[in-house]
């Protein structure tokens, strides 16, 4: 599940994908959007990318027994 907790420390990556790859993630956005558990949420494409990123790396971490890195601290408001 997202980690909102950690979205103020964010990176934004381009990635390619083929289009059959993009209609796959709308169509989960529009499903995941009718679940209850998902109600906070704002089911995007984006979003369902960020999920299947997450949970990719965890699943690769654990075939290839990698810990993955502590998350970094939340970087305090420019200019405050």
């Amino acid at each position: 599940m997202l980690n909102c907790a950690t979205m103020t420390n964010e990176f934004q990556i381009g990635v390619r994908v083929p289009a059959d790859v993009n209609d796959r993630a709308d169509a989960l956005a529009d499903a995941m959007r009718d679940l209850p558990e998902f109600a906070a949420f704002r089911m995007t494409r984006s979003a369902v990318f960020r999920m299947a990123l997450l949970d990719g790396l965890a699943a690769l971490e654990r075939k290839h027994r990698v810990t993955a890195p502590k998350p970094r601290k939340r970087s305090a408001a420019k200019g405050a």
